[in-house]
């Protein structure tokens, strides 16, 4: 066998340097000779990479969760995906238009750096003051008919899965979904529909159950259902948050009520106020039901006013629909005592007055709209929904 020697080693190793440095050569010697802005030959084919993102300006520098930033630059691409973020969040939506982006600020503590991005650059805008907005309006989607809650400033739905289905241990069949509605409240609405063989012919059960709970984990609720002796219950609940299948009946409430399933729970006085109808009498009532001594009444209710809610200092408020006025009400005789705001429009008379916790705002809203008072800019605006809703039940403060 052929035995090599140190100098033929040495040979070989410097060929080696010198024929990998003349290749870096020449690619450095041709990298230099390229003209960049030159695409028309050589390299690698496709699509040429975007050219940075420039921002000129943006604004606003203060902005509520869900509210448009509108950033203007130069060298936008409308084949482009641009990303934008929010102190990191990504930016549920970003619309692209040749001077523009607006993207909607994300859901979250989104205060913070504004930056633009795609795969080849990353390009900081600015910094933002966002309020949080932690309130969203809940209600059922039409073309899904699935529940979502709603950014109110941006009218994006998310779904959002309350929805479970279980077997109890005496083997019925369960279906459960929880409603959060109005302030503070969350309503429960289970549906049981099981049968029973005995001696004599099954029968099937059916019960609904409506909860509002107070600030304090109380849940006050209550069901109505034809037991299988063909006896009508109507029953008034309290239960806990922890433990919501566990309760103590209250009192059983008049036959012939017709009960609204949105309950408003005053803390001050432990009083529910649920809005009703009675067999037998003409117009609208409210059954006031008090939890700690058990008296009840029924009260006219005036049909100017619309749907029973409660304000974050504990008083009950309402729609005048013929004043176009937002009304405090007198919780012993249900007259209005104080307005709130006055010229509401048309459309939104019949909507519950939903308040945000978080930002002191009101929103009302049809199945297509949100319109938003603003008491510490004094300013009102309207958001489109953008799915159609069959329902709105209230306002969910997270």
């Amino acid at each position: 066998m052929k035995q090599f020697s140190l100098k033929h080693f040495v040979l070989i190793c410097c060929f080696l340097v010198f024929a990998c440095s003349s290749e870096d050569s020449q690619v450095q010697q041709q990298d230099e000779m390229e003209d960049p802005t030159d695409d028309s030959g050589g390299g690698q084919q496709g699509d040429p990479e975007p050219t940075a993102f420039v921002v000129t300006s943006f604004s606003p520098t203060q902005a509520y969760t869900g509210e448009t930033v509108t950033i203007v630059g130069d060298s936008i691409d409308l084949n482009t995906e641009y990303i934008v973020t929010f102190n990191d969040i990504v930016s549920p939506r970003v619309t692209v238009s040749e001077t523009k982006l607006e993207a909607v600020i994300p859901n979250g503590e989104a205060g913070g750096i504004i930056k633009v991005q795609h795969d080849t650059f990353d390009v900081e805008v600015g910094s933002i003051e966002v309020i949080v907005e932690n309130a969203r309006i809940f209600g059922r989607d039409a073309a899904s008919n699935m529940n979502v809650i709603i950014t109110p400033n941006s009218g994006i739905t998310n779904s959002t899965g309350i929805k479970r289905t279980y077997t109890d241990p005496a083997g019925a069949t369960v279906w459960s979904e929880q409603v959060p509605v109005g302030q503070g409240f969350d309503v429960y609405y289970y549906y049981y529909n099981y049968r029973t063989e005995t001696s004599e012919p099954y029968d099937s059960g059916y019960i609904f159950h409506t909860y509002g709970s107070s600030s304090n984990g109380q849940l006050f609720g209550t069901f109505s259902y034809e037991d299988y002796n063909g006896a009508q219950i109507r029953r008034l609940y309290k239960s806990n948050v922890a433990v919501p299948s566990s309760y103590d009946v209250l009192f059983d409430y008049p036959e012939g009520y017709n009960l609204s399933p949105y309950p408003v729970f005053i803390e001050a006085t432990q009083t529910l106020y649920h809005q009703a109808t009675v067999t037998g009498q003409s117009g609208i009532f409210v059954w006031k039901f008090n939890t700690d001594t058990l008296n009840s009444e029924l009260i006219p209710y005036s049909n100017t006013f619309s749907q029973l809610t409660r304000s974050p200092d504990d008083r009950l408020v309402t729609i005048d629909n013929v004043n176009n006025t937002i009304v405090v009400l007198d919780e012993n005789t249900l007259e209005g005592t104080e307005i709130l705001y006055t010229d509401i429009p048309q459309e939104y008379i019949e909507s519950p007055v939903m308040f945000s916790f978080s930002t002191d705002r009101i929103f009302l809203a049809t199945n297509t709209s949100i319109y938003i008072i603003d008491p510490a800019s004094n300013t009102r605006n309207e958001i489109s929904i953008e799915s159609p809703m069959s329902t709105v039940f209230g306002i969910v403060n997270l």
